[in-house]
């Protein structure tokens, strides 16, 4: 019977209230909670698991004054190691592991790394091969550690199977009467597994079963309707499967109604498998049991509710029950089913944001409340919000989420930052005259007796400067959130005419962009050339969000003879005659940042 242990590290509460219920067989108090250590209560439980004739409780991390094993057994004496939690998998006085080494990684407990059989133990090592504590049943389990590079172990009473971190599967021990460690050609992407008498089961990424081993009671003849299941449990003869839509299916060997899933159960999160019967955790809190009930393990307690956490043993079922308010979790988001960044990214307009609320511990039922820039959004009453981005959002929209139970609330805030991609591009071409400290002018230039010319469009619709006195620069306006990033290249060599990086797409950034102009300039080095002639150039302005390009020309002319004006520009407030920063080089990229 495979019957692994999930444990779930849950997010330190500001106050805890636990306890656990059991049901079922009594014999060796296996329906009860382990007896814990000196400094260490109910509270301090996070997860539980049981086996044919063994009960499981995983501690929290941090308890105050305690250093103890964090995952404390009881039950048969084989299984339950000594006080510094130690178990040995070998033949000799230094073949042992603690059950720390065992569950415990970067302080966390790690589901899957045990899974109790009848009376022994399938265990990842801290070199990640697979041992067995407790009976070994002679040669059925080895003493030498097997496989390497393990993250997951399910065990019967007749074999084990090993999950690798490439996804693929190992068998060991047993005898393989029927295949059931012969591994099927090609199985790969494996989530988890599941072992029963002389079969097993395994659940791929993509949410089908494969079964193998064998056939005596039907379990190798999977369901049409075992399609996107997350999670699969083995009884002796039978199996059991939680679909992502939150509906559990059985099959194999019906008798004592194992297989007779109750009508209408669904939101389950959970399940748990004994020998002949199974339990399912709904997300309300509450426990549905079937199957055989010969020693009351499928008879749910009066008035359970506020259930957390569940596990099932060979006759008896046990469930861990919070009276504690939510905590939440970092709020998540994701557009189009991909992850999106609160931190970093920028939403477009008219896209859909998908935030996800989760919470860590806290009694169930928990409700969720959502409230838009203040305002209670009506009817969101669960942990997914979709929200569309409006066309007349503002750079952010702030959304605060609520998880309410009987026992209080948490909150927790977020901002979706509202982008758009580049826009309104637009260029203007002037005249720097002198160099720091001196004046800028866009649309002409100042001569050096202090006299501005302006400048203007030719009849080809270049821009008009002159060679004489100073060095010509260029205006980028431009709409974007984030503020775009600006390339400016010679349209005829492509090389980079501003940037560090000749020929390579580096820019600076049009900072300060906004709804509103406002009138901030930024110098940087390099400028147009001043020689005589037609020079024509390429301007790209892009963000996270897009790109957009265009291009203008300038006509490079002798003072003494300047060509007729055609169109003169309009002087932009705040910068004609504004000046330049002391200290830097002569010839100025004047940015002028235009933005939403």
């Amino acid at each position: 019977m495979f019957l692994p242990v999930f444990l779930v590290e849950l997010k330190a509460q500001s106050q805890r209230s636990r306890s656990v219920v059991g049901w079922g067989e009594s014999l060796l108090g296996l329906n009860q909670m382990p007896p814990l250590p000196a400094g260490t209560t109910a509270n301090d439980i996070d997860a539980l698991a049981s086996g044919e004739l063994v009960n499981a409780v995983g501690l929290r991390s941090g308890i105050s004054g305690y250093s103890g094993p964090r995952i404390i057994v009881s039950g048969a004496s084989i299984l339950t190691g000594d006080a510094a939690g130690k178990v040995f998998w070998g033949t000799g006085t230094s073949d042992f592991t603690t059950w720390n080494d065992v569950v415990v990684r970067s302080g966390a407990l790690v589901p899957d790394r045990v899974s109790f059989g009848f009376l022994h133990a399938a265990v990842i090592l801290t070199d990640g091969k697979m041992g067995f504590v407790g009976d070994r049943q002679g040669s059925y389990f080895p003493a030498t550690p097997a496989a390497g590079d393990l993250v997951a172990v399910a065990t019967s009473a007749t074999h084990a199977l090993g999950v690798r971190a490439n996804g693929s599967v190992v068998g060991v021990g047993g005898v393989n009467f029927f295949g059931e460690n012969t591994i099927p050609l090609g199985l790969s992407g494996v989530q988890g597994v599941a072992a029963g008498e002389y079969f097993s089961a395994a659940v791929l990424d993509n949410g089908q079963v494969v079964v193998w081993g064998t056939d005596a009671n039907g379990v190798l003849q999977i369901p049409v309707t075992a399609t996107n299941v997350v999670s699969i449990k083995a009884g002796a003869t039978h199996l059991v499967a939680l679909r992502a839509d939150g509906t559990v299916i059985a099959w194999g060997n019906a008798a004592d109604g194992r297989t007779s899933v109750p009508a209408g159960l669904n939101r389950v999160i959970k399940i748990a498998v004994g020998r002949a019967h199974a339990v399912a955790l709904r997300d309300d809190g509450t426990v549905v049991a079937w199957g055989y009930n010969g020693s009351g393990q499928a008879s749910i307690p009066s008035g359970l509710i506020n259930v957390i956490d569940i596990a099932a043993g060979g006759n008896h079922s046990l469930a861990l029950v919070s009276r504690e308010k939510p905590t939440l979790n970092a709020v998540s988001a994701s557009i189009a089913g991909v992850s999106f960044n609160l931190a970093g990214g920028y939403a477009e307009k008219g896209r859909v944001v998908r935030l996800t609320a989760s919470v860590a511990g806290g009694a169930p039922p928990v409700q969720y409340r959502w409230r838009k820039n203040g305002a209670l959004v009506a009817g969101a009453t669960n942990a997914i919000l979709d929200i569309t981005v409006g066309p007349s959002e503002g750079n952010s929209i702030s959304m605060d989420v609520e998880a309410i139970n009987t026992f209080g609330a948490d909150s927790e805030s977020v901002a979706v930052k509202v982008g758009s991609s580049p826009s309104d591009l637009a260029i203007q071409v002037g005249r720097v005259t002198g160099g720091a400290g001196q004046n800028i002018a866009i649309g002409g230039y100042w001569d050096p007796t202090g006299t501005f010319t302006a400048m203007g469009r030719g009849s080809d619709g270049s821009f008009l400067t002159s060679t004489a006195t100073g060095t010509s620069i260029i205006e980028v306006r431009a709409k974007g959130n984030p503020a775009p990033d600006l390339w400016v290249y010679d349209a005829d060599s492509m090389q980079t005419i501003f940037g560090s990086v000749p020929g390579n797409l580096f820019g600076s950034s049009l900072a300060g962009a906004s709804s509103v102009v406002q009138g901030v300039r930024y110098a940087y080095g390099k400028s147009i050339p001043s020689s005589e002639g037609v020079h024509r150039y390429v301007v790209i302005v892009g963000n996270s969000l897009g790109r957009l390009t265009n291009t203008f020309s300038v006509s490079m002319h002798s003072a003494a003879v300047p060509p007729p004006i055609v169109a003169n520009f309009p002087n932009i407030a705040g910068l004609n005659g504004a000046t330049l920063p002391t200290g830097q080089p002569v010839g100025y990229l004047g940015i002028h940042a235009r933005g939403g």
